[in-house]
């Protein structure tokens, strides 16, 4: 679930920072977990969805149900 970001120019330009979303630990996702940004929206998925609606400062958690089941896309609309 790692994500990291960095700016593409600037004094900050591809000096990467963790904006990874706080997981317990055993957290279950994909090889590749399913993310999708739009502007500031990002989302992020594994056993549940974490969405940021501020280019991943602060996270919410969806929780998808009782199924257990890794999502296999996101896609923000």
């Amino acid at each position: 679930m790692d994500i990291e970001r960095a700016a593409a120019t600037g004094a900050g330009a591809f000096r990467w920072r963790d904006v990874t979303p706080e997981v317990p630990d055993g957290y279950s996702c994909l090889f590749y977990p399913p993310m999708d940004v739009s502007g500031p929206v990002v989302a992020k998925a594994g056993v549940t969805l974490f969405v940021s609606d501020d280019s991943a400062l602060h996270w919410t958690e969806v929780r998808f149900g009782t199924g257990g089941d890794n999502a296999s896309a996101v896609v923000i609309d």
